[in-house]
This record gives structure tokens, C-alpha cells and sequence, in this order.
């Protein structure tokens, strides 16, 4: 038989994870309502293409002529 080497971190992290899965499980969830939360938080984002000389503008009154025609 052959030693075993030492586990790695991976390896640790793995056994931690395993041994406490319960308590691992429960930290995901929290996180994970956590971050919907955040997000939800953070506000209405809006974006103004109507910005006078921008390359929106003129491709949106590009598109405006080209519907009218």
C-alpha cells in the first residue's frame, strides 16, 4: 500500500463543504437572497439615446426618414 499524500486545498475545502453541507446549503440560499435583494435595490436603470450629436441620434433619425418614406 501506498502513502497517501496530504490533501490539498481543494481537497480541504471539499471535506469542509461536506462535513458541514447542511450549513453550506443554508449559506447559498442567504447569499443568494441577498443578491436579489441587492439588486433589487439598486434602481430603475434607463439610457437616453436622444443625446444631440451622439451616433444614436442620427441613426435613430436615419431610421425615422427611412420609415417615413
Amino acid at each position: 500500500m501506498q502513502p497517501q499524500a496530504p490533501p490539498g486545498r481543494l481537497g480541504r475545502l471539499a471535506d469542509f463543504t461536506y462535513r458541514r453541507r447542511r450549513t453550506v446549503l443554508v449559506a447559498w440560499v442567504v447569499a443568494l437572497v441577498a443578491a436579489f435583494a441587492a439588486a433589487g435595490a439598486a434602481g430603475d436603470w434607463s439610457a437616453d439615446y436622444a443625446t444631440p450629436g451622439s451616433e444614436s441620434q442620427a441613426a435613430a433619425e436615419l431610421l425615422q426618414e427611412r420609415a417615413k418614406a
